[in-house]
């Protein structure tokens, strides 16, 4: 659907792992232990029903059951009507990922059209929304947590990272071996920048490639 994707732009940031950016135009840089994004214009989306899985990440091979957790710093709501598909729609946080058809997001985002920051869950299988959830946000931080048991993922959230809440979880049959880390996206016309900080892993087996 889209225009052909640059090479993939490859680099290791300590702490954070490993560098992805399909399309080889998102700048990503850690500042006194902050992990910061600029997205550009343009579709740089998390979505396989789309035909767009561009979105720049960065993430680290894990085996078997694990938790990670990251702050989401806040970042302005996007201007209504600067979307590129449907609403003006960005977002950052967690991902765990098998391919690009097969991956669970966990994100703060935010909407123009109804002036709303959100969290918000989609997780896909073979190409398709499997499952998902939304909850409104009131604007104060975000912490976001995911836990792997076996084949089921425990979604958290948190706005000051000391108090949890366990808000559901999903079937998530992907194989032992896949890739955790933090990502952003854009669908607008306007450049977005996301930051993250409080990086935490914690793996049930040894790290693999």
């Amino acid at each position: 659907m889209w225009a052909a994707l640059a090479p993939l732009l490859f680099a290791e940031i300590t702490d954070w792992g490993q560098i992805e950016d399909p399309r080889g135009d998102c700048p990503i840089e850690e500042n006194d232990r902050r992990l910061e994004f600029h997205v550009p214009a343009g579709i740089h989306n998390l979505n396989p029903v789309i035909g767009d899985t561009s979105a720049p990440r960065v993430w680290r091979g894990v085996e078997g059951d694990f938790v990670i957790e990251a702050r989401v710093l806040d970042f302005p709501i996007p201007l209504e009507n600067t979307g590129l598909i449907r609403s003006s729609y960005v977002a950052a946080g967690l991902m765990v990922w098998q391919d690009d058809k097969n991956f669970l997001r966990w994100t703060r985002s935010a909407v123009g059209e109804t002036k709303a920051t959100f969290a918000s869950a989609e997780i896909y299988e073979q190409g398709k929304l499997a499952g998902g959830l939304t909850l409104p946000w009131n604007g104060e931080p975000m912490w976001l947590r995911l836990e792997r048991r076996g084949d089921r993922i425990y979604l958290w959230l948190s706005s000051d990272g000391l108090k949890w809440r366990r808000h559901t979880s999903l079937r998530m049959p992907f194989l032992p071996q896949v890739k955790v880390g933090v990502f952003a996206l854009n669908s607008t016309k306007k450049e977005f920048a996301a930051s993250f900080s409080d990086f935490y892993l914690l793996e049930s087996a040894a790290e693999v490639n």
